[in-house]
């Protein structure tokens, strides 16, 4: 979990990008890059407890590099937590709900997750290989 000065700055920073969000689009938004930001921390941990540390899963400052990395695209409906090229998530902009993907951009809402204002990041990947 961030601590609330970590939080601060991540609001501010999502509020120069995002100017034109509303509020409560903009809470969400920092909600959902904290659980982002959970799913990239799980998966460095899983990618090193398995012995994936070279390039191609690691840079040299230790991060992960891009086809590992979680990051979120905003679309009109959903927003999309993709992993490198690939679809991951759907988190849907109206209930909040969180489903799995059928193909990109069809959400599967047979595997939801749960809801992203009630899970973490580490939740979250920890349902994605059950």
């Amino acid at each position: 979990m961030i601590t609330k000065q970590e939080q601060e700055i991540l609001v501010s920073e999502v509020a120069e990008i995002q100017e034109n969000f509303e509020v409560d689009e903009l809470e969400d938004y920092v909600k959902i890059k904290e659980i982002v930001e959970g799913l990239n921390i799980c998966e460095a941990e899983r990618l090193r407890e398995q012995g994936c540390i070279n390039e191609c899963f690691f840079d040299n400052t230790g991060n992960l590099t891009e086809n590992y990395t979680y990051h979120i695209k905003e679309k009109k409906k959903y927003y999309y937590l993709d992993v490198g090229g690939s679809g991951k998530f759907m988190i849907c902009k109206e209930s909040g709900n969180i489903f799995g993907i059928k193909s990109y951009g069809s959400p599967n809402k047979n595997k939801c997750f749960g809801n992203f204002k009630t899970i973490s990041g580490a939740d979250l990947h920890q349902k994605r290989f059950a």
